[in-house]
């Protein structure tokens, strides 16, 4: 995130229209931050922790259950293991104040990311913080005890100039400036996007150790949008040790939801086979895993073709686990090549030709596809390997996708400008990164400018 004297300086030179200083001020800013990007996704959270305990964020707010919350005393701030702030003094209503911890995270799913829901340290957590939310979705954030922990969303831009949201953009960010120099900089920005994405890597393999953060990542990869947290929830709970066991795909599957009984209906006998073998292993473990299990609501399949859908991608983790260490030793190997072929031989006798338990494929299909192979190349295979070698870099740029998506062409008409950048140079992967993080560093200013090119 943006420190705010470099927010305050493009703030002004977007308003004044002055493309060549924007340019010039966000290239310094990433400059900055290449060699920073591990220490800083931990600084910056301490910087926000900070701002809050300093009520910086405000000590007032109402809750997402729209109830009044006053933080009188922040407490001590926890610079160990456990929650944020501890022995704080928190008001809600008009209720006596009482005495508790308090937890601050960037997202509010974070809560089941991190585990605190079954970390007993955070059973004394009356108030979970946080600055992003999904949009359509409720989240709910439960201690150990299975109490309602208050939500608060927290507004991060009373720390930015307040004309960042009020600038009127009607041109695009890096009008006047040499396209030449317009590509370097998204190049740099991707480059910022993936030392990102490694600094997080390392904190996982820091906390969960490397071949379970591994894990956890490919879960995520395969979800794509639509379901990458409750599969990210479900190598959680059933961690890699579970997942490699004789047991392990039946203890995915029920974890997951998918294994409530109804599947044996109007199933064709080779599903009911299947299922049978997974019930034999899951009804033994159910007992033990029953609290873990997901919600189904979590899944998704709207706008997920059949070849997407969340229980072929169980199958296909399921697989993964097991084939684990030699994904391993090609990651260190640092080939692309070997990559691709591996995740493209992953077979599953199931799974090769269904979509769900109840819906056969006309034709058997690989487990992962050129799409969804290159999607892992970019944001898994990439962000683990060492890219301060210039082979490694190198290799990066040269992958092309198969298309750009429509949202690769809103945003290059908002940087660069409409039709300025050719077609030619969408589908490229370290283009499509560059432009994913200008959006994120740049999201209000890009928002305002959509809004002001439709048509009143």
């Amino acid at each position: 995130m943006m420190d705010c004297n470099c927010a305050s300086k493009i703030g002004r030179a977007l308003i004044q229209g002055r493309g060549d200083q924007v340019f010039r001020y966000y290239w310094e800013w990433l400059e900055a931050q290449e060699n920073n990007s591990f220490r800083e996704a931990v600084d910056g959270e301490r910087h926000w922790q900070r701002s809050l305990y300093e009520s910086r964020l405000g000590s007032r707010w109402i809750s997402e259950d729209n109830e009044l919350v006053e933080v009188l005393d922040f407490g001590k701030w926890n610079h160990a293991e456990g929650p944020d702030f501890v022995d704080a003094i928190v008001k809600f209503g008009q209720n006596l104040p009482i005495q508790g911890d308090l937890e601050l995270d960037h997202d509010v799913r974070d809560w089941e990311h991190h585990n605190h829901a079954q970390n007993t340290a955070y059973r004394n957590v009356l108030i979970h913080f946080f600055f992003e939310k999904p949009a359509n979705s409720k989240n709910f954030s439960r201690n150990s005890d299975g109490r309602h922990v208050r939500q608060v969303l927290l507004d991060p831009h009373r720390m930015r100039i307040d004309n960042w949201l009020s600038a009127c953009l009607k041109r695009p960010f890096f009008s006047g400036v040499n396209l030449a120099d317009v590509i370097r900089l998204i190049e740099a920005a991707a480059r910022f996007r993936i030392l990102r994405k490694r600094a997080s890597f390392r904190k996982q393999v820091l906390c969960f150790g490397f071949d379970e953060a591994l894990f956890q990542n490919l879960a995520i990869g395969l979800g794509y949008r639509s379901n990458s947290l409750p599969l990210n929830l479900l190598t959680r709970r059933v961690n890699l040790e579970h997942a490699i066991s004789a047991c392990g795909e039946a203890l995915l599957f029920g974890v997951a939801g998918f294994l409530r009984g109804e599947e044996f209906m109007q199933v064709s006998e080779t599903a009911r086979n299947y299922l049978r073998n997974l019930w034999d292993f899951w009804w033994i473990y159910r007992d033990q895993f029953s609290h873990q299990q997901l919600s189904p609501k979590l899944w998704s399949k709207s706008s997920t073709r059949p070849l997407n859908y969340p229980e072929r991608r169980i199958g296909t983790l399921a697989v993964l686990a097991h084939r684990l260490p030699g994904l391993q030793q090609l990651m260190q190997l640092r080939t692309e090549s070997a990559f691709v072929e591996f995740m493209e031989s992953l077979h599953h006798p199931f799974w090769q030709s269904h979509s769900s338990f109840s819906a056969k494929s006309q034709k058997e299909c690989l487990l992962l596809g050129k799409e969804r192979t290159l999607d892992l190349l970019v944001n898994f295979f990439y962000p683990v390997q060492d890219l301060e070698n210039p082979t490694i870099w190198n290799n990066f740029q040269s992958i092309r996708l198969p298309q750009a998506p429509q949202k690769i062409f809103q945003l290059a008409s908002i940087f660069v400008g409409e039709d300025r950048l050719p077609k030619s140079r969408l589908i490229e992967a370290v283009i499509q990164q560059g432009l994913i993080q200008m959006d994120s560093h740049f999201s209000h200013f890009a928002i305002q400018s959509k809004m002001d090119k439709e048509p009143k």
